[in-house]
């Protein structure tokens, strides 16, 4: 029973440490989403596009998504727009085929 405790004990402590750190790695400080010109300030590639995304989404405005350099990023991230503003003609707006069916089909 004590073997199981310690293992439980352990496995508490493996998942905070995970949860903080996916919590700093995910934020900007724990402020406010930042702004446009800000998100251009991040040299890290994958950080600069989960920034964009964010703001994105915070605002509702599609103009960030299509700072986005990969194809795929920018197709998902358009995606989430459109179904966030439930205005089907931004899927036009998808390149990738799949994603752009798949965008439309959420309209029906």
């Amino acid at each position: 029973m004590e073997k199981y405790v310690s293992i439980l004990g352990l496995l508490i402590a493996v998942m905070l440490i995970l949860f903080f750190a996916v919590g700093k790695f995910m934020s900007s400080g724990g402020g406010p989403p930042p702004s446009f010109g800000s998100c251009d300030q991040i040299e890290d590639m994958d950080r600069r596009v989960i920034c964009l995304k964010d703001l994105a989404s915070k605002d509702l405005d599609v103009t960030p998504c299509l700072q986005i350099e990969k194809t795929f990023d920018r197709d998902v991230c358009l995606r989430n727009i459109a179904i966030k503003m439930r205005d089907d003609s931004i899927c036009q707006q998808i390149v990738t085929a799949d994603i752009r069916r798949i965008c439309l089909n959420d309209f029906g």
